[in-house]
């Protein structure tokens, strides 16, 4: 499994895959954390059956709803930012797990089909990082290489000093080797012009 998340990571479109999970993911989050932190009741109050009183009980228990919706609000921000992303899956996971429970057992299907397949993506968002959190499960980390530098452009293209000669980089151009400050060896090829 360890080389196919491998294989993953190196497939740009996976990384883009992932990067659009984790928004759809915390975007999802969004209403419900606000719901509650404006301490809205989550269904109309008129409403009954199990899933409806259980979500009106939930309102009724005040700040434990409110702290719900910041936990929520964390982890959509989290998700969102990219670098804590794992974080903010490891906070959504319990979340989630909760939500699709109790919508399975209350036979809510519509809304437990979504809360499952939010908490599959979720798992898959821990799943996709096992590499960062793997070495606190075990003693050494997996071998998972790392993920390609999305904004880097394509192999296919030569930089631009490889084009034209010149020995400083133009701006944006990451692999391009840096000029030295102080020149020690006469130069072979032209600067760029300014």
């Amino acid at each position: 499994m360890i080389r196919w998340l491998s294989a993953l990571h190196r497939a740009r479109w996976a990384n883009l895959f992932v990067i659009v999970l984790r928004m759809l993911i915390g975007f999802a989050f969004l209403p419900a954390a606000l719901k509650k932190l404006m301490d809205q009741p989550f269904t109309d109050p008129a409403n009954t059956g199990p899933f409806h009183d259980f979500l009106h009980a939930f309102h009724a228990t005040g700040w434990f709803y409110q702290a719900v919706g910041v936990f929520q609000l964390t982890a959509a921000v989290l998700l969102f930012t990219q670098r804590f992303a794992l974080l903010g899956a490891i906070v959504a996971l319990p979340i989630l797990t909760a939500i699709a429970t109790f919508c399975w057992s209350t036979q809510v299907v519509p809304t437990a089909t979504v809360a499952t397949l939010m908490w599959l993506g979720t798992l898959g968002l821990v799943v996709w990082d096992v590499d960062r959190w793997g070495r606190v499960v075990t003693r050494t980390p997996p071998a998972i290489e790392p993920a390609p530098d999305l904004l880097a452009a394509p192999a296919s293209i030569p930089n631009v000093p490889e084009l034209t000669g010149c020995q400083r980089p133009l701006r944006g151009d990451r692999a391009a080797p840096r000029r030295p400050a102080r020149a020690t060896t006469p130069r072979t090829t032209p600067l760029c012009p300014s």
